[in-house]
């Protein structure tokens, strides 16, 4: 299984590099889905929001103008009169006060003059509670009837909430005081992302053309593992793998030497304690690189059977010659009682002979190249009649009718089987 990495915050996949790509783009396509899902989310929540800071015509604000019209002009002039002190023009601050009130007793009547005023006091209340004259009255002289909070402690436990966010009477709040103070409408180009965010999506490769600056890993743990890589194209670019390799830096590249390795794809095999190179095809410089000029070689390597390292058995040098180092097998394919030779079968070819005439037939013979093969006949009885495509040593075909011996007859193409010519070893014994 990928290594299954996570972003702190908001817990989007991570690439790892012990994980293989494939793994690792299936979980990048993940994130970035759900990054583009909450920014979806954010844009929509945010769609319409004012600027902090913004301003409107009068005509724009619904009401505004009636209800400046209605405000009263700063001409207008308060005059303080019936017992008032102050007035004046609306200009300034005007303050208007009562004045000074006149001493009440029993024969008070309702007076006003320029800056005093009485009032008529009536005593229709002889007594309270039994008590007459300038009357003390206790508690207990008081009966609560519809009235139960007429102390403090009562009226506190009542209402218990006595302020908010230290404000106590008419409150107003403001965004500050219930911790919003940072909160604004920055519009959705404006908006920061965390540190955090913005480290991970740092982290991330872009989906196009992405450059990978250390090791890719891909892994596949299904029980049967397949890593496509797949293209589609109306030309010939399709599928193409590119592998570089340069001296110096990425940015600063020197031109490669003599020997330098160029790229391999390695074949790796678990032993039961770690990985060992089972194969390798790798290429490398033959000759130092110039202008236009980039000579390599190609290897392919297997390891032997009680070894743990790769031994070189294929060799494609720069100037074409292939280097076979090792035994050279074909298929051995039996032609039956059939004439028909299958050259796309392989190069050795054996037949039995008895009582039948045996003519030889040639198909899917490899064009534009030089292609050779061996027929080993197995001669009892019968006729063997060769095609005149067949071209043989000082024009005479060979004569093969010595009864139970073998023969091998050499053919050799290089014009797709228009012309072959011929070579017989014949009358072995057995």
């Amino acid at each position: 299984m990928p290594i299954d990495d996570r972003t702190v915050n908001i817990n989007l996949p991570l690439p790892n590099q012990d994980n293989f790509l494939l793994e690792d783009v299936v979980r990048l396509r993940s994130a970035l889905t759900a990054i583009d899902v909450a920014i979806k989310a954010l844009d929509t929540t945010l769609t319409g929001k004012s600027p902090t800071i913004h301003g409107h015509l009068v005509s724009e604000v619904s009401g505004l103008a009636a209800t400046l019209a209605a405000l009263a002009s700063s001409s207008t002039v308060i005059t303080a009169a019936g017992g008032l002190t102050g007035g004046g023009s609306l200009a300034v601050d005007r303050s208007i006060a009562l004045g000074i009130p006149g001493t009440l007793s029993t024969s008070s009547a309702n007076q006003v003059a320029e800056d005093s005023h009485t009032h008529e006091v009536t005593f229709p209340v002889t007594s309270v509670n039994g008590k007459t004259g300038a009357a003390i009255l206790a508690t207990s002289d008081i009966s609560e009837s519809g009235n139960l909070y007429f102390t403090n402690t009562r009226a506190a436990n009542a209402a218990p909430v006595q302020s908010v966010a230290g404000k106590s009477g008419s409150v107003s709040l403001t965004k500050s005081d219930v911790g919003l103070a940072s909160v604004d409408n920055t519009s959705d180009a404006n908006k920061p992302l965390s540190t955090a965010t913005q480290n991970a999506l740092n982290a991330k490769v872009n989906s196009s053309s992405p450059t990978f600056t250390g090791v890719a890993t891909v892994q596949n743990n299904a029980l049967t593992s397949e890593n496509i890589l797949e293209s589609a194209t109306d030309g010939n670019g399709g599928g193409l793998q590119r592998v570089r390799a340069t001296r110096g830096t990425i940015p600063n590249k020197v031109a490669v030497l003599d020997g330098d390795l160029l790229g391999a794809i390695q074949f790796e095999a678990w032993d039961g304690a770690s990985y060992k190179v089972a194969a390798l095809i790798r290429s490398f410089m033959s000759g130092a690189a110039g202008l236009n000029d980039v000579p390599a070689s190609i290897s392919i390597e297997t390891t032997n059977d009680g070894q743990a390292t790769p031994t070189q058995h294929i060799l494609i040098t720069h100037n074409g010659r292939i280097q076979i180092k090792g035994a050279l097998d074909s298929n051995i394919v039996s032609l039956g009682t059939g004439n028909t030779i299958d050259c796309s079968a392989g190069t050795y070819f054996t037949r039995s002979v008895s009582g039948v005439n045996f003519v030889p037939v040639f198909a899917n013979v490899p064009l534009s190249v030089s292609y050779g093969i061996t027929i080993k006949i197995a001669y009892v009885s019968g006729t063997i009649t060769w095609p005149a495509s067949i071209l043989w040593p000082n024009g005479v075909a060979p004569t093969l009718t010595t009864a139970n011996k073998t023969h091998l007859v050499m053919l050799a193409t290089d014009n797709g089987g228009v012309t072959w010519r011929g070579a017989a070893l014949v009358n072995y014994t057995g």
